[in-house]
């Protein structure tokens, strides 16, 4: 099959090859002939905005240093001028001033002290009324009234149950006393005062 394919396409590999390297030498050799001869011009275009910017800056610096001279003159100009009556006349009025910011810091200085006590009176009070606060609010809690002997009826719920007739409706309660619920049911024994037996689970009927 080889054989038949070399007689159908007369084809030298061997010469492709070799003319193919010498096509990719030929390339390689013009791409670098090419940035040869573009390399200067490119570098000469390149330094361009460099040469421009030192340019400017040395005119900038030259102005600059010109500005600072005429304001040196202007400004020694104007020291000389105020130095006579005007220059005499300021010179109590900077003693004043200085006086007077020495006072500003001193009370300044005294400030943090000042604050110090005062926010010191605040907490002071602000931790003594909500100690009473805590105090009231722990008069008013419920869990106290059932510490001194009382007791609390509640439906299954949870539910406050204020009156008989709000227990027989409800029928099954529980009696919360201050260390926890003692489930009861109401029974109602049909006399003529309506008298309620209360049956505590695990109670015998009494």
């Amino acid at each position: 099959p080889t054989h038949a394919a070399e007689a159908a396409v007369p084809l030298d590999c061997s010469l492709a090859r070799t003319t193919l390297r010498e096509a990719a030498a030929g390339i390689s050799g013009f791409g670098r002939a090419a940035i040869r001869d573009r390399a200067a011009p490119l570098a000469v275009l390149a330094s361009g905005p460099s040469r421009a910017v030192r340019v400017q800056r040395t005119a900038l610096n030259q102005r600059t240093r010109e500005i600072r001279a005429s304001s040196e003159r202007g400004l020694l100009d104007r020291y000389r001028r105020n130095t006579g009556a005007l220059g005499r006349s300021l010179i109590p009025a900077a003693g004043r001033l200085a006086r007077s910011v020495d006072a500003d810091l001193a009370r300044v200085a005294a400030t943090p002290a000042a604050l110090r006590g005062l926010v010191g009176r605040v907490v002071a009070s602000g931790r003594s009324g909500n100690e009473s606060r805590s105090l009231a609010l722990r008069a008013h809690d419920p869990q106290r009234t059932l510490e001194r002997g009382y007791a609390r009826v509640e439906d299954r719920a949870g539910d406050p149950v204020t009156s008989a007739a709000a227990a027989r409706r409800a029928r099954m309660i529980d009696v919360r006393f201050a260390d926890g619920p003692v489930p009861a049911e109401v029974l109602d024994n049909g006399d003529a005062a309506d008298f309620e037996q209360i049956r505590l689970d695990g109670v015998e009927d009494g």
